[in-house]
Formats: structure tokens, C-alpha cells, sequence
């Protein structure tokens, strides 16, 4: 994948690992997160981690390559993601899976989650 030269999130990778990925999307108000899929159906996330949006399960931004073993061995065909921020990845058997980080504000107190939701996607 050539164009993954472009992305500086990638420039600490190994070009074994660089060979191995199908899907790559990059996100973040710089670039500065990704997720990826390799040809073996594993999933990565790399980046600052901003609100938790790499479902690695944390907060805690990584340089190197973290499992997100929820979308692991899913046949994930596509990605996509947004602000918020929103995370979705669609399987080849027609689910999609959806990462949303949604902040409360009521009055003096503020919280935030990070919610994960399956469904199945119906019609043609």
C-alpha cells in the first residue's frame, strides 16, 4: 500500500507489517489515529487515542500496533470514521459494528461514555 508513505502515523511500522494490510483508514484532526486490517483478518488501531476512540479498551495513546480483538476475524470489508468521535467497520456478514464516544452535559456536572454497538444490516 503505497500511499501509506503519505500518513506519518505509519512511519515507525515495519514494511512486513505495511505488506500486510488490506484496509487502512486514518482519522483524527491530523491524521494522528488509525485503524487497520491485515490479510490474516486482524485488527490494529495506532494513534493518540483521543476519547477512547480506538476500542483497544483505554485511553492510553500507542505508536505501535494494538489488537482490537472485538473486530478481529470479523471479515471486516470497510471503515469508516468521524468526529465525535464515531467509529464504524462493516463485516462481510453484514454487520455493523459501531464505537460512539457520547459526552453528557447536565447543568455543573459533566460525563462521558464510550459505547459499542452491534447490528445486523437488513435489505439487498
Amino acid at each position: 500500500m503505497q500511499e501509506l508513505e503519505r500518513w506519518p502515523i505509519f512511519s515507525l511500522l515495519d514494511e512486513e507489517f505495511l505488506a500486510s494490510l488490506r484496509i487502512a483508514c486514518v482519522f483524527g484532526s491530523a491524521g494522528n489515529e488509525a485503524l487497520v486490517v491485515t490479510r490474516d483478518d486482524d485488527v490494529y488501531a495506532l494513534g493518540s487515542n483521543g476519547s477512547s476512540c480506538l476500542g483497544v479498551g483505554d485511553a492510553q495513546s500507542c505508536l505501535h500496533p494494538r489488537k482490537v480483538e472485538e473486530l478481529c476475524k470479523k471479515n471486516v470489508e470497510s471503515m469508516a470514521c468521524g468526529s465525535g468521535p464515531h467509529v464504524l467497520a462493516v463485516s462481510g456478514n453484514r454487520e455493523l459494528r459501531m464505537q460512539i464516544f457520547i459526552s453528557f452535559y447536565v447543568l455543573f456536572d459533566s460525563s462521558s461514555q464510550l459505547i459499542h454497538l452491534l447490528c445486523h444490516l437488513i435489505g439487498t
